[in-house]
C-alpha cells in the first residue's frame, strides 16, 4: 500500500496545480464555518461595520447567514476532501467547479438586484466565476495530460 507521500509524487504538474487550487478554495470556503457559530451581536456588528445598514432583527435572517454559511463551509470541506484523490474524482470536480462557476453568475445577479455595494458585488460574483472556471479549465489540462500519457504506453 503506498502513502500519500508517494502518491503525491507521482502526480503530473497539471494534478498538482489542480490540487493547490482546490486545497485553496476548500480552506477558504471553510473559513465561513466561523460565520454558523458567530453570536448574532457580532454578526450585526460586522454587518454595520462594513456599510449594511442595521442587521435585520429576525429569526429567518439569523438562520439563512448561517446555513448559507453552513453550505459554503461544507463545500470548503468538500473541495479540500477531493484534493486527495484528483485523479479518481476529476468528472465529479470537474462538475461542481461548473456548477460553482454558475452560482458566481446568480451571485452577480443577486448583488446587483438586492443593490449591494459595489466592493461586494465586483468581488463576490466574479470571483466565483473565474475560480470556478479556473477549476474546470485546470481539470481539463489534467484530463489531457492523462490521455497524452496513456497513448505514450
Amino acid at each position: 500500500m503506498t502513502n500519500d507521500f508517494d502518491q503525491n509524487r507521482k502526480l503530473s504538474r497539471q494534478q498538482r496545480r489542480l490540487v493547490a487550487m482546490l486545497r485553496l478554495v476548500g480552506v477558504v470556503d471553510a473559513t465561513a464555518l466561523v460565520a454558523v457559530l458567530l453570536p448574532t451581536s457580532t454578526m450585526a456588528a460586522v454587518h454595520q461595520a462594513i456599510g449594511l445598514g442595521e442587521f435585520p432583527d429576525d429569526r429567518i435572517v439569523s438562520y439563512l447567514a448561517r446555513s448559507t454559511s453552513l453550505l459554503y463551509a461544507m463545500f470548503g470541506v468538500l473541495m479540500f476532501y477531493l484534493s486527495f484523490h484528483v485523479a479518481q474524482f476529476r468528472p465529479v470536480i470537474q462538475f461542481s467547479s461548473s456548477l460553482f462557476a454558475l452560482c458566481g453568475i446568480v451571485f452577480l445577479g443577486i448583488d446587483i438586484a438586492e443593490g449591494m455595494p459595489l466592493w461586494w458585488t465586483l468581488s463576490e460574483g466574479p470571483l466565483v466565476i473565474c475560480v470556478g472556471c479556473f477549476l474546470v479549465w485546470l481539470c481539463r489540462q489534467c484530463e489531457a495530460s492523462d490521455s497524452v500519457d496513456a497513448s505514450s504506453y
